[in-house]
Formats: structure tokens, sequence, C-alpha cells
């Protein structure tokens, strides 16, 4: 899998918050209705409508057990069109499920995901989803409190990604595009 998307850190070593935080390519938006609380404040560096990976602070990682029950899958690069295929079928057949992403990197919150190779299984841990078999230090909630509180906020061990809150149903025509590995 290719990680196009990976979270990059600021040379300068500042955080979420300083106005130089790296922002993957592509206007990524929820893919489907936006959060009805509407898109978090703007701060010094700008409105907060796309996604951005935090950096150069990581949590800790440490090993879970129990794992968290799936809640959410996260797709990047190269797996971003199957992910993509996969939740036009079920939103097809009746699932409801949410989406947020572009053709870099696909998260798909709902019940009953699809099983691929390549994509990252993700939970709740508070109100930020985590690896389902790791838990990070400092809380996931404190990451998400910290990153912005409407916001979907994935702590990964190789970053932190956080983008607008999808709100409604995934729109299926958007996933069609990115299915076929067409940009959105």
């Amino acid at each position: 899998m290719t990680d196009a998307a990976e979270p990059t850190r600021h040379p300068e070593g500042g955080h979420a918050r300083s106005p130089g935080r790296a922002k993957p390519a592509g206007p990524a938006e929820p893919i489907g209705p936006r959060d009805p609380a509407g898109p978090a404040p703007a701060t010094a560096s700008g409105p907060r409508d796309e996604p951005f990976a935090a950096g150069p602070a990581a949590p800790v990682w440490h090993p879970r057990e129990p794992p968290l029950p799936v809640a959410a899958v996260l797709a990047r690069g190269s797996a971003v069109p199957g992910l993509a295929l996969r939740i036009v079928e079920r939103l097809a057949r009746g699932d409801v499920l949410r989406a947020v992403g572009d053709q870099d990197w696909l998260v798909v919150v709902g019940e009953d995901l699809p099983w691929l190779d390549g994509l990252r299984y993700l939970g709740w841990d508070g109100e930020a989803l985590t690896p389902t078999t790791m838990r990070p230090a400092p809380s996931a909630e404190l990451w998400r409190l910290a990153l912005g509180p409407r916001d979907l906020v994935v702590l990964l061990p190789d970053g932190v990604l956080v983008a607008p809150m999808p709100a409604g149903p995934a729109d299926r025509d958007a996933l069609a595009t990115l299915a076929t590995g067409g940009a959105r």
C-alpha cells in the first residue's frame, strides 16, 4: 500500500495549532453532509475546514487488551479505490455509513465494515479513533480535546489525522468517483 497521505512533520517542530502545520494535499471534506454544528472555528493559521496532520508531538503507543470494537476503517493511497468501491456496494444495499477523505486517504465510520488487505481498523477511544489493538498516551480524549472538539480525530502510530466530522450518510456518487481512482 502506498502511503501517499503519510502525515508529515513540521520542519520547525511546530504543533497541531501552529501556523506552519502540515496538511495532506487535496481538499478533503466529508463525503456526505457536514456536522450541523458547522465548521470548527478559525485559528491564527486559517479556517479549520481542511484536514491536517499534526506533528511533531505524537502519542506513545501501548498494546491494548482486549481490543476495541471496530467502528471505522482507514485506507491510504492505493487502498482508497478498493475501500470506496466496497462502501458504494454497502450503501446500495442500505447500510448507513459516514465517510471523509479524498484520493489519498479515506476514513469510513459505521458498522459491519468491509475487511480488505492494507486497511487500518479503528475503534472509538473516548471520542477519538485509534487502532483497535493499541492505546495512546496521553489519552485519546486529551488529544481530541486539544485538536478540535467538533472534528474527527484519528490517532495513528505514524501521525494524527484531523478532518471535519461527517454528519450524515456517505455520498455514493463521490465514493464511486474515488473507486475509479478519480479525484473528488
